[in-house]
């Protein structure tokens, strides 16, 4: 695949999915979330160390959001 998406809410069901999907197709992935979901979190980098990335921040900061996005193509 070899493009980098940034996945907001990445700690929720629907969020992890979208990052283990997109971790199985070969993506890179910046995953932002609160960091309320450890757990889950953990499942979803599992055999991913190279191409995730986890950022813990709120959406409504515009700079951590800003920051996070680096180089997203996606």
């Amino acid at each position: 695949m070899g493009e980098h998406f940034l996945v907001t809410g990445a700690d929720g069901c629907v969020g992890a999915w979208t990052v283990r999907l997109l971790l199985d197709e070969g993506a890179e992935v910046t995953a932002f979330d609160v960091g309320a979901n450890d757990s889950r979190h953990r499942l979803v980098a599992e055999g991913a160390p190279f191409n995730f990335r986890r950022v813990i921040g709120d959406i409504t900061d515009r700079a951590a959001v800003v920051d996070a996005m680096g180089t997203i193509d996606i």
